[in-house]
């Protein structure tokens, strides 16, 4: 398959989010609103680029900042069981995370700048929110390249969870993600868009909402 859009996910740049978020979207439909002042300011520019559209976070979701164990906590996962935390200083400062517990264990560096993180989440929920998404589980190596064939990885590390290497590839209107086990999900802009996937022969495709769980509004000081 040919690789021929979602540049914006490959070379990345300030512009990315929203470019990404134009076009698996479409265009915006309302107002920025603004986001709380105490925020790091590339956060707060998230959260008010993200206001102009909905349904943007669909299973983790931002949380309004607390300092855990000198860390600034702006985002978990959708059960509670990992948390996302930065500096409270700095333009673009580092993210960490840790699994949550009575005891949580020390902060470890994801490899990524508060931007990255937020890119990187920004097309994780994109890819876990498609209304056009299928997805088929423990695959031979074999076919995971074949269904991956002519896409490009995303520049940004793997992160911890939910397990270690998870990619996520680009292609021409659609996303994929890999686990090392060969699970692989296919989110699409458009039913159209899954079709050079779903007639692979040799493949039983589940849609991606079977498979989903509970996931949590974002919360209402961001609204």
């Amino acid at each position: 398959m040919e690789n021929g859009s979602m540049n914006e996910l490959l070379a990345i740049d300030r512009d990315s989010i929203p470019r990404f978020l134009t076009r698996w979207y479409g265009e915006p439909g309302g107002l920025a609103v603004p986001a709380p002042r105490h925020l790091p300011s590339v956060l707060r520019e998230w959260h008010e680029l993200n206001s102009r559209w909905s349904g943007v976070t669909v299973h983790n979701h931002p949380i309004d900042p607390e300092i855990e164990d000198g860390k600034l906590v702006f985002w978990v996962e959708n059960q509670g069981g990992w948390e996302w935390a930065t500096d409270s200083a700095g333009d673009d400062p580092p993210v960490y995370d840790r699994e949550t517990s009575e005891n949580p264990g020390p902060w470890v560096h994801t490899g990524e700048k508060l931007s990255e993180f937020l890119l990187h989440a920004t097309v994780f929920e994109a890819v876990w929110g498609a209304q056009n998404a299928v997805c088929a589980n423990a695959l031979t190596l074999e076919r995971v390249n074949e269904i991956s064939d002519g896409l490009i990885e995303m520049p940004l590390p793997s992160w911890r969870w939910p397990e270690v290497g998870i990619r996520i590839l680009v292609g021409p209107e659609v996303l994929l993600e890999l686990t090392p086990v060969g699970d692989v999900t296919v989110a699409a802009r458009t039913s159209e868009a899954l079709s050079p996937f779903t007639d692979m022969p040799g493949i039983t495709w589940r849609p991606r909402h079977e498979v989903m769980t509970g996931s949590e509004p974002i919360p209402d000081f961001f609204r």
